[in-house]
């Protein structure tokens, strides 16, 4: 058993120099049945993924398709493919991304919250191949007030107590017999 090595195709609006940019576009367009804003969005000059995982083959498919439409494609070496018959070292399935299922760490590193910021309002869901822009790592975000909440003793309830009345259930019809 051999693994394969994979490859992610990127592209940053490189064009070979042999076609009109604009001719570059509308082929590119037609070729992934792209609209003209998502076409854009390749030409943004930061590389963007247009596939993963691919074998060679695939990959050198994809490299003469974005040359015969006038772009120049990376090829980007990504790990090689795990042999489906070999269960992932460590015992744990990994999803997308190398986190495992079981136990939730990344590739033997402890997942670390991060601080969330409060307010949200100016994230959304952009468009196929829009870049999303990021929150700054450094930013300062205003802490939530926690100063009504408290931790109560063993001994109390949390919430007002009620007294639940007993079910009032007619079992006289009822009869147990040996089962032979």
């Amino acid at each position: 058993m051999t693994d394969t090595q994979l490859y992610q195709i990127a592209f940053d609006g490189t064009l070979t120099g042999e076609i009109a940019i604009e001719k570059v576009k509308s082929n590119l367009g037609a070729m992934f049945k792209m609209n003209a804003t998502q076409v854009e969005a390749l030409f943004s000059g930061k590389p963007i993924v247009i596939k993963r995982n691919v074998d060679q083959a695939t990959a050198q498919k994809y490299q003469n398709a974005f040359k015969k439409a006038g772009a120049q494609c990376t090829l980007i070496a990504d790990r090689p493919a795990a042999s489906p018959s070999k269960p992932a070292a460590g015992g744990g399935t990994t999803a997308a991304g190398g986190i495992s299922r079981e136990t939730g760490r990344m590739a033997g590193k402890d997942i670390v919250n991060k601080q969330i910021p409060t307010d949200l309002g100016n994230l959304s869901l952009g468009a196929a191949g829009e870049n999303i822009p990021t929150l700054d790592e450094h930013a300062e975000f205003e802490l939530p007030d926690l100063s009504a909440l408290s931790l109560a003793s063993d001994d109390v309830y949390l919430a007002k107590h009620k007294d639940v009345p007993e079910p009032e259930m007619d079992i006289s019809g009822l009869k147990a017999e040996d089962i032979d």
